[in-house]
């Protein structure tokens, strides 16, 4: 490429073709296109012996670790400058269908201009995307960079962007306080003096739902967590209903449900995301633990309890109290039922209401009588719906990507997208690996629940499949005069490309020095380096 590139070598303890593959993969990340300054492109791939290797752009630069030495801690109004241009990175990245899984101060190169250290003067640069998919697609364990490695990633789960997220959160916390976070949901040290008290709060909340354990309990994009450092705002308004478990696929219910549940119907209040301000206990204590394990009123929240020996007697005397009971309310109904005409209702005597239900009530008189009236029974209303708003189901082949609803990330694959005013909209669906689908659904009165599925395609269909090679000559003095299969082509340095595959005589010519030839071998896909130096001729 007749540029300087930095290397990245693989040496890992796996079998020859595991290590193929790998190379397979990096390439076809190399070949993933991502436009944005603040990434540090990969330019290519290969295979040298039993080592797979990734090459990229080049940066001149100290990385984030050794600036966090002298920045750290820093005020708001210095950091957001440079969290602003990391979540952007990550986000561009995404777009494109390449996450990074393993973000750590120093895959962050910083560049300041010259006589210039201002914060808005540094430039980020962020290497390093695609490396832990392509590991992970062929079962390589992939670097755990602790702390600022997501905890789904180290139990080795499924993660999307919200990883990226937190170690973007343990960044900001170290710029911010001058120390690393304890772990998932800690925090620790103080932030600079001088911070506003409703500022100390916002950075703290934000903190919070950044390094939340739980992904479904994290900001769903990178710039949400920024802007939140500020504005304070929470995650999202998320409510969990009675017998429900988070799980990792929820991001940020919809705004909606919080008004369909009603507190008095609830046998205990809905759990809030972040404490309220005026119930801080102080500015070290942010943990949202009231969300990591709701009480669920169902069987299935035994299982966070701790095992006991007791508790397959005490399931089975439940189911047996409910059939006990079951049967005890046929046999009082038995009687009742056989005691005469009275106890049926006859469809003669209600021929305008014959599809109503009617229920029994006991009539009050003389004592003995068996009298019965039919009264029809009470239905409650049902809500209304809102017939200006629909729902969206986005499903991809394979789950887990990235969904976004008019540029807005809106979860993960499945994700439901409720409370849609009627209108277009423009879908995206993404994964690291896969090539980014796109696509306009309308949402209308005529259809109002619409269920998408997006078969995803491998980024393989990205690379090209190359069929010629090429050559590059160089010799020594510069300058001679080159030919192939006796065609000349130029001057030395030069590179020659699309020729086939194959044997090609290479001939060199310079006045005053003796004509050199040689025959090089080009392969598909290579870059074949010819080396000649010409002797002074005497005569």
């Amino acid at each position: 490429m007749d540029k300087l590139v930095a290397v990245k070598a693989f040496r890992l303890d796996v079998v020859p073709e595991v290590t193929s593959k790998l190379a397979d993969a990096l390439r076809r990340f190399a070949a993933t296109p991502i436009e944005h300054e603040a990434v540090v492109a990969a330019l290519g791939a290969g295979l040298e012996g039993t080592t797979a290797f990734l090459a990229s752009e080049y940066v001149v630069a100290e990385t984030f670790d050794v600036s966090l030495r002298h920045l750290a801690p820093a005020r708001i109004e210095t950091a957001l400058p440079l969290l602003h241009q990391l979540a952007d990175a990550i986000e561009a990245a995404w777009a494109s269908g390449v996450g990074h899984g393993a973000l750590h101060p120093r895959d962050i190169f910083v560049l300041t201009a010259a006589r210039d250290n201002s914060p808005g003067a540094t430039r980020l640069r962020v290497a390093g995307f695609g490396v832990v998919p392509a590991l992970e697609s062929l079962r390589i364990g992939a670097p755990i960079r602790r702390p600022y490695t997501a905890p789904e990633r180290v139990e080795g789960g499924a993660w999307d962007i919200r990883a990226d997220v937190y170690s973007l959160a343990v960044i900001a916390h170290e710029l911010l306080t001058g120390r690393r976070p304890g772990g998932a949901d800690e925090q620790a040290s103080a932030l600079t003096t001088g911070t506003s008290d409703d500022l100390r709060v916002a950075i703290r909340q934000a903190l919070s739902g950044g390094l939340a354990a739980d992904p479904g309990l994290r900001f769903a994009t990178p710039a949400a967590f920024v802007e939140a450092l500020t504005t304070g705002a929470e995650v999202g308004p998320v409510v969990i209903p009675r017998g429900h478990t988070p799980s990792f696929l929820d991001v940020a219910p919809e705004p909606e449900v919080t008004s369909t549940i009603e507190p008095a119907a609830r046998d205990e209040p809905v759990p809030a995301l972040v404490a309220p301000v005026a119930a801080l206990p102080g500015a070290m204590s942010f943990r949202p633990k009231a969300l990591r394990r709701p009480s669920l009123p169902d069987l299935a929240a035994w299982s966070d309890a701790a095992p006991s020996r007791g508790r397959g007697l005490i399931a089975a005397i439940v189911i047996a109290s409910a059939l006990a009971g079951t049967g005890l309310g046929y046999w009082l109904r038995g009687p009742a039922a056989t005691q005469g005409p009275a106890a049926q209702a006859t469809p003669s005597t209600r021929p305008d209401r014959a599809t109503d239900t009617d229920v029994l009530v006991a009539a009050t008189g003389t004592p003995g009588a068996a009298a019965a009236v039919t009264a029809p029974a009470v239905t409650p209303p049902a809500p209304a719906a809102d017939v200006r708003r629909g729902r969206l189901l986005v499903r991809s082949i394979p789950a887990g990507a990235l969904v976004s609803v008019n540029g807005r990330a809106r979860g993960t694959t499945p994700a439901t997208i409720r409370n849609l005013p009627f209108g277009t909209y423009n879908i995206a669906v993404s994964r690291s690996g896969y090539q980014r689908r796109a696509q306009r659904v309308t949402v209308s009165k005529g259809a109002p629940a619409r269920d998408i599925t997006v078969e995803l395609v491998s980024a393989a269909a990205l690379a090209p499949v190359a069929i010629t090679g090429a050559v590059y000559v160089e010799t020594r003095p510069a300058g001679a005069s080159v030919s192939i299969d006796g065609r000349s082509v130029g001057t030395a340095p030069m590179r020659v490309p699309e020729l086939a595959p194959g044997p090609h005589r290479i001939s060199v010519d310079m006045a005053g020095h003796k004509s050199v030839t040689t025959t090089a071998v080009v392969r598909a896909g290579q870059q074949t380096l010819i080396r000649l130096s010409l002797e002074i001729s005497v005569r």
